[in-house]
């Protein structure tokens, strides 16, 4: 396979046009999607919600965590209402519930904050929220541990959309430094015309992955950008990048070594000579983040699922997107240049 790959001849910029129309298509539809959505799309990191730290009565049967999100789930919960996370020791869980839960025909909706109950055993039990919650756990025989119950009342708390906004800033903060830090070595590394066509490719990549998850939310794959989406986004950055600097690293060299040739069949000669590895290495990658789709459970979907789309775009905007910009950059450096001259 590999030798059969090494011998094409692809013409990888005679699609660059096509491949940019869909780019193009896909960001704009998925994003417009994406915004009518943003309500369910974004996570509960971004949005706020009610979390409440639990620990569970022990048993012989363990898997705390499954249990109590198929619980919830059971309770007319979606995937993208509830998030279990394991402390430690196993039995002590957080659970997280979106805000959305109390829009109009949800579980929570019209629930007062707090009831007036003149025979509550425990102050948990005037929280109808949380009263609900361990009402769930209870019908798939999950117990609370006794020794909790009088204090369970202040594990409860609500996690405001200002700590929200924090994270999300947090988050575009950390993307704008890894740019910027990326065009600087580019810059510094290759020329300035290989340093924006990279950046450009990079920010196509995490639109398109936006877009793409955008879309596959409308058709209700339980997908949503949290912080796990960011850290897929920020490998995805890596990934991409590292095969953009290997077919520009190939085109610099066929430059020095053939500098009369003609740019353009460079570009695709170089794209065609470093396909074997580019192509090896992503089948590699996909096969397991496929796995991990398909078989590592809901803890890890949407981060294998955002980071499947990730590489797939990544590769491609490696060959289709990356390299035809910096002949477009190419062209504008020698026209300025010549303007200059004359």
């Amino acid at each position: 396979m590999s030798n059969w790959i090494q011998g094409s001849k692809f013409p990888f910029l005679r699609f660059s046009k096509p491949a940019f129309i869909i780019a193009a298509l896909i960001i704009f539809v998925g994003g417009y999607f994406a915004l009518q959505q943003r309500s369910t799309l974004l996570g509960m990191d971004f949005t706020g919600g009610f979390a409440v730290n639990l620990e569970l009565a022990q048993d012989s049967e363990g898997s705390y965590a499954s249990r109590v999100e198929k619980a919830l789930l059971a309770q007319g919960l979606t995937s993208q209402e509830v998030q279990v996370r394991e402390l430690n020791p196993s039995h002590q869980l957080r659970v997280l519930l979106s805000t959305s839960l109390e829009n109009p025909g949800k579980i929570f909706a019209d629930m007062p904050l707090e009831t007036d109950l003149q025979d509550a055993v425990y102050p948990y039990q005037k929280n109808p929220r949380l009263q609900w919650t361990l009402n769930a756990l209870e019908a798939h025989g999950l117990q609370i541990a006794p020794s909790s119950l009088p204090q369970l009342h202040t594990e409860w708390s609500n996690m405001s959309g200002q700590m929200s906004d924090s994270m999300r800033n947090q988050a575009l903060i950390g993307l704008l430094i890894a740019f910027a830090a990326i065009f600087f070595y580019i810059m510094f590394r290759f020329e300035y015309k290989f340093a924006i066509a990279a950046i450009i490719c990079l920010l196509h990549d995490v639109f398109i992955t936006l877009g793409f998850m955008g879309l596959l939310h409308l058709f209700g794959a339980p997908i949503q950008v949290d912080l796990n989406t960011i850290a897929a986004l920020m490998t995805i950055i890596g990934y991409s990048l590292n095969d953009t600097i290997i077919i520009f690293d190939r085109i610099r060299e066929d430059m020095e070594l053939h500098p009369p040739a003609s740019l353009p069949h460079l570009v695709n000669q170089a794209l065609n000579a470093t396909l074997s590895r580019t192509t090896i290495t992503s089948s590699t990658t996909l096969l397991v983040l496929l796995a991990l789709v398909c078989l590592g459970g809901s803890s890890v979907f949407s981060f294998a699922l955002v980071m499947l789309i990730g590489v797939i775009f990544g590769t491609l905007s490696s060959w289709f997107i990356a390299s035809p910009l910096m002949l477009y950059f190419n062209r504008r450096e020698v026209s300025e240049m010549e303007e200059q001259i004359s």
